[in-house]
């Protein structure tokens, strides 16, 4: 008895261990990526991409500027230029990597944008995604006209 509960207490940790170290791999993988993909020149970003997240963007600043309490209309307004983004998107490679890294992030706070139903948190959320963009114009530029 003693032998089958050594044995399953030894199984026990052994799969706990090697979770442990599958969870750690996948981060350092990730922050692999990221470190590389930001670490880079600006990647550009074709001009029939880039007009939808400068529309974001400008949709984004005008709600703060205007102080609008919309927020339902702001969301679906970021969704329909997120989507034709998505749909248009040509990008190939590291480039095409990072802008998904960022969209990814930027998806996030428009996901809790749009849960939310608290004006108050809606209001910094907006804020969050106007912040996303320093971040986004640190990594990418429009591509240069041919």
């Amino acid at each position: 008895m003693k032998i089958n509960l050594i044995t399953i207490l030894t199984l026990g940790a052994i799969a706990t261990t090697s979770i442990a170290f599958a969870e750690t791999d996948k981060q350092a993988s990730n922050s692999k990526v990221q470190t590389e993909v930001t670490d880079a020149a600006k990647w550009p970003i074709p001009a029939p991409m880039m007009i939808h997240l400068k529309n974001v963007e400008k949709d984004i600043t005008k709600f703060e500027k205007n102080a609008s309490t919309n927020h339902a209309r702001l969301a679906k307004r970021i969704e329909k230029h997120i989507n034709k983004l998505i749909s248009s998107c040509t990008m190939k490679g590291d480039g095409h990597n990072a802008l998904h890294l960022w969209l990814v992030s930027f998806r996030g706070l428009t996901a809790k944008h749009s849960e939310s139903v608290d004006p108050a948190a809606q209001k910094k959320i907006v804020h969050e995604m106007r912040g996303s963009f320093k971040s986004f114009h640190a990594q990418f530029e429009a591509a240069a006209k041919p």
